[in-house]
């Protein structure tokens, strides 16, 4: 769960989570700036959790480009990336360390094609 959320104002709690993801996807692009594209085509994606309930709609009307989990309840994966291999993998580790390091529940997803 992101901790900032508590007992917040329904609609300032995705505007909070929307300006920490986009930071995020900002950083990430800058890292994989400087990344060859080689290595592995991937489908690596940042999924956040802990919000059973949140509609997708709710997300995407605050700015979060994303979609549900097919089977993980509360859970919901960004659709952003950066490249096919190394960059992705870069631009998405940059990230996902910035989320977590500003209380927001999340993984990385890996799947290599």
């Amino acid at each position: 769960v992101f901790r900032k959320f508590e007992g917040g104002v329904m609609g300032s709690k995705y505007d909070d989570l929307s300006k920490i993801i986009s930071e995020a996807m900002s950083l990430g692009r800058e890292a994989a700036k400087n990344v060859d594209d080689g290595g592995t085509a991937n489908n690596d994606r940042i999924c956040i959790s802990g919000l059973k309930g949140v509609r997708e709609s709710a997300l995407n009307n605050a700015g979060i480009n994303c979609y549900k989990h097919w089977s993980f309840p509360g859970t919901f994966i960004l659709s952003s990336s950066f490249g096919q291999g190394n960059k992705n993998c870069k631009g998405l580790s940059v990230a996902l360390d910035h989320m977590k390091n500003n209380g927001v529940d999340c993984y990385m997803h890996w799947q290599m094609d």
